[in-house]
């Protein structure tokens, strides 16, 4: 999960919580409407709203908005092997991380992107999933559009230097 830029991992076991691998105290009861809970976290009691959206949720603790992303184990995993990429130089392949539909395009041949910037939106177990640029540079080449399907490893772009010549 992450919460306002910062991972924690949650593991939500039988008999336990824990958090970072370290077991915390938490009791949870909902609060007479759907989104708002009572938390004993370590002693400690708190009224926590929750509204959900399709990329997380906002989570008001003592009047602090957080932003919450949760991912499952398999989408965490996947995440943490897309590692930063080395920022050297020529053509790089952007390419379909998991097997799923392609939502939207969001850039053309010749756009120049900045790192971080979404390219691709890729829907997989109902959830959707922005590709985004592993560093800057031009688009060279789509070979995907919208509504089309993609196994792992598809070549969805191909992603140049950012000084690469037209032609």
């Amino acid at each position: 999960m992450q919460v306002d830029g910062e991972s924690w991992v949650v593991d939500i076991e039988e008999d336990a919580v824990l958090v970072n691998g370290e077991p915390v105290s938490v009791d949870l009861t909902r609060s007479g409407i759907p989104e708002l809970y009572s938390v004993l976290l370590d002693g400690s009691s708190h009224e926590v709203l929750v509204s959900s959206d399709v990329s997380g949720c906002d989570v008001t603790v003592d009047g602090q908005v957080l932003r919450a992303e949760v991912q499952d184990e398999p989408t965490r995993t996947l995440m943490k092997g897309r590692g930063p990429v080395d920022a050297a130089g020529g053509d790089l392949q952007v390419t379909a991380p998991i097997s799923g539909l392609v939502v939207s395009v969001a850039v053309a041949d010749g756009d120049t992107v900045e790192a971080g910037q979404t390219l691709v939106v890729l829907e997989a177990m109902k959830m959707e999933n922005d590709i985004t640029a592993p560093r800057a540079g031009v688009v060279g080449q789509v070979a995907v559009a919208d509504g089309d399907r993609v196994e792992i490893n598809h070549v969805m772009l191909v992603l140049l230097e950012e000084s690469a010549p037209d032609g």
